[in-house]
């Protein structure tokens, strides 16, 4: 997994998608540290939710909410950066509004 991301990401800059739910993989901390290293990474998109959200923003890394239901207080309370939202494609006002509150 590591090379397979290194690899992507000598071509550009890159947010991480870990969504395990989806791909039954998780994307451990241990890879996620070691790619934080990478001069192309911008950050983390995840899903695993607020503790995994917090432990990188102890870390230095910018990470942002992939659960909709989460993402406020993944925010406002764990440290995170926002999310990238499925309905703020569809409701952009209010996830705006939800997100700024």
């Amino acid at each position: 997994m590591l090379n397979h991301f290194n690899m992507l990401m000598d071509v550009g800059p890159a947010i991480i998608y870990n969504v395990p739910g989806r791909t039954a993989q998780d994307i451990t901390q241990d890879i996620v540290y070691e790619l934080a290293d990478h001069k192309n990474f911008i950050g983390m998109k995840e899903c695993k939710g607020h503790e995994r959200i917090s432990e990188y923003a102890k870390k230095g890394i910018i990470s942002w909410s992939g659960n909709d239901d989460e993402c406020h207080d993944s925010r406002w309370m764990h440290g995170g950066h926002g999310v990238i939202s499925v309905t703020s494609n569809v409701l952009p006002g209010v996830m705006r509004k939800l997100m700024d509150t």
